[in-house]
């Protein structure tokens, strides 16, 4: 029995078709497919298999527009020889005529659905406006007998894409020739269609063969991909085989990476750059990132410098690695001559392992970097720990000697405050006596005076004797130098009795509570106890301003100024000079010390206030003078300053508020201020 023809149009000539069969009285199965499927593979090939299986008594011809791979792979469909439906329409040299003048050919149905074809086609209207004003000259309308008055439609089309419109009315005539043409053989000659026929199953079976011995060498470019893919472990190594890998085997020019870690995009390219990739500017690595779908953008070549006879364009392949359900990665490879879809299906399960490679190299990355992080943190931690307890022991030395030091001053000051008091009772005798002493001699002095009057007016005898006796006996001599070792036993009585007092107020306990002092007075104290340390080696000048009495310890005030004075005093080599000022303003009380001695390095002047550092010689200093000192002026409020030039001295200036200190600080405290 013979069999029928069964013919499968495209959507799109579905009216034009149908007035060819109204006006030629033709009487023939017909199944239209909708113009969507042109974009959909899969759905294209799923319908045609259930058209053919519903109709086995029936021979298929599929009059449908461009080559398509799911028709190609179909042995028992034949298909009408035109490149696509406008070429049906207009015959083959009008089609090749209007096409090389530039024309991008617009049909009603396009014209109508133009804004969904541009975003399947091209991603987006500004890359189509691009494509389409480089590779383009107009856009040429065609208006069929059956179409309706789309004149709208396709000037909006034209705007989109920024070309000239043009129109063009089509008769239907070379699409009867062709459907004719097509439908005679069928029913005229069923021996040469089934002959055909015949000719495309054994092509097929050829195409089959060529196919399968492609997919084993695809297997083998898999297997050795796959090889060495494996070679090297750690995510770096990975990445940079994965890269070169790809680039060797499939070609392009250059390749990029991105894949997660965190939630956050690295990225990892051909050229050696690894990093986070803060900002995508590839629109479609973003949208292929979040669809997950296989993505290739075509670049034409013609009216560039890279156009030539082989190579006319080249395609940028968007590959997302998936591992299980989750995107993982994307592989972007540029500059491709191959078809994504025809070559990127047998490489699939390369790019799966890959994917599954890559998923445990960052897994294993991102153990080794929280395992890091972990370990760093320890350390810190540890070091932290360390440097407390340093801190700890170093105070600990700080507070033991200061603490020594404190018991050794109070136990010389308990020894003054002893010797004072031995020393005091006597000097008050001695004081007494010498007084007493003075006005005796006075008394002498006077009644020797009163004799030589007496002895001058009157003629006795002896006069010469007693006067010759007067003269040897140097008796005027002794009478003027007694009265002067008198008088500088009676000042020195009174030095050593303002010593002793000294010694005595130094001795004593500082109150809880700061009081009002006078520091001229304070310092001048100081000076006193100091005076034998520097008596012989300067001299010593001072210059008292009108100081306020401020709230201060006075005892541990005079403390800081015997230090700085005997340090300026240690600090003359030979014979120099001291000099003590004293000065205030409206909030702050200074006090300065300068000597003309060696100096300080800018180096020493950094460390003159840390603990147990010294210039001295061992056993001349313990470096711990100038460190309670400071801490002493801090916990006042107040501030000391060193100004040195080698070879010319130093200036200490201790500055004090006149209200007081605000709050006491403790002597660690003001240690981390030096």
């Amino acid at each position: 029995m013979d069999k029928q023809p069964l013919l499968i149009a495209c959507g799109i000539l579905k009216k034009e078709v149908e007035r060819v069969f109204k006006d030629q009285h033709w009487s023939c199965d017909r199944h239209f497919l909708t113009s969507s499927y042109h974009f959909d593979s899969e759905k294209l090939q799923h319908s045609l298999n259930k058209i053919i299986a519903g109709n086995p008594d029936k021979n298929v011809v599929l009059l449908y527009g461009s080559c398509h791979p799911a028709i190609d792979s179909m042995p028992d469909v034949r298909r009408v020889p035109c490149q696509n439906c406008v070429e049906m329409l207009l015959g083959k040299q009008l089609f090749n005529d209007e096409l090389s003048r530039g024309a991008y050919f617009l049909l009603e149905e396009w014209a109508v659905a133009w804004d969904d074809i541009l975003e399947k086609t091209f991603g987006n209207r500004q890359v189509a406006r691009e494509i389409f004003q480089g590779d383009r000259s107009c856009l040429l309308a065609l208006r069929t007998p059956c179409s309706g008055d789309f004149s709208a439609q396709a000037e909006a089309a034209a705007a989109s894409v920024g070309l000239p419109l043009r129109w063009l009315d089509v008769s239907l005539d070379h699409l009867a020739h062709v459907l004719k043409e097509q439908l005679l053989q069928e029913q005229e000659n069923p021996e040469a269609a089934e002959i055909e026929a015949l000719k495309k199953k054994l092509a097929y079976q050829e195409q089959r063969a060529n196919r399968l011995a492609g997919e084993k060498s695809y297997l083998q470019l898999v297997n050795s991909m796959m090889n060495r893919l494996s070679a090297l472990p750690g995510l770096e190594n990975t990445l940079n085989n994965l890269l070169e890998l790809v680039v060797d085997s499939l070609g392009g020019t250059d390749a990029v990476i991105y894949y997660y870690v965190d939630g956050s995009i690295h990225y990892a390219d051909l050229k050696g750059g690894h990093g986070v990739a803060e900002n995508i500017a590839d629109p479609l690595v973003c949208e292929a990132l979040q669809s997950g779908q296989l993505t290739q953008q075509d670049c034409k070549f013609s009216d560039t410098m890279m156009h030539t006879r082989i190579f006319s364009s080249a395609s940028t392949w968007l590959v997302p690695l998936i591992a299980g359900n989750s995107t993982i990665g994307l592989f972007k490879i540029e500059n491709m001559h191959l078809d994504s879809e025809q070559f990127l299906p047998n490489l699939g399960a390369f790019f799966s392992y890959a994917a599954l490679i890559l998923t445990n190299e960052i897994q294993n990355y991102v153990q080794l970097q929280r395992a890091f992080e972990t370990l760093k943190e320890e350390k810190d931690e540890h070091q932290a720990s360390r440097m407390v307890l340093e801190q700890a022991l170093r105070e600990l030395k700080i507070s033991n000697q200061q603490l020594l030091q404190q018991e050794k001053m109070a136990s010389i000051g308990q020894l003054a405050a002893g010797v004072a008091h031995e020393i005091n009772n006597p000097m008050g005798f001695i004081s007494s006596n010498l007084a007493t002493l003075h006005k005796y001699m006075q008394k002498v002095v006077e009644y020797l005076t009163f004799s030589d009057h007496a002895l001058a007016e009157s003629e006795c005898a002896g006069k010469r004797e007693t006067a010759e006796a007067r003269r040897r006996l140097k008796i005027d001599y002794v009478i003027s130098d007694t009265c002067e070792l008198i008088a500088e036993s009676l000042d020195g009585a009174t030095r050593v009795k303002a010593i002793v007092n000294d010694l005595k107020n130094l001795a004593r306990t500082d109150q809880v509570r700061p009081v009002a002092t006078d520091l001229n007075a304070c310092l001048q104290s100081a000076l006193n106890i100091a005076c034998n340390e520097i008596k012989y080696v300067a001299e010593v000048r001072t210059d008292y301003g009108s100081l306020p009495h401020i709230l201060c310890h006075p005892q541990q005030i005079s403390q800081v100024f015997i230090n700085l004075l005997t340090n300026a005093g240690q600090a003359i080599a030979g014979h120099g000079s001291i000099t003590i000022r004293t000065w205030c303003d409206d909030a702050t009380v200074y006090i300065s010390v300068a000597d003309s001695g060696c100096g300080i390095s800018d180096e020493n002047k950094k460390r003159i206030f840390e603990p147990f550092f010294t210039t001295k010689e061992v056993g001349k200093g313990t470096g711990l003078g100038l460190s309670i000192s400071y801490g002493i002026i801090r916990k006042h409020g107040g501030e000391i300053n060193v100004d040195s030039i080698i070879g010319e001295g130093s200036t200490f200036t201790v500055s004090l508020p006149v209200a007081g200190a605000p709050l006491e600080l403790s002597v660690t405290e003001a240690e981390n201020h030096t």
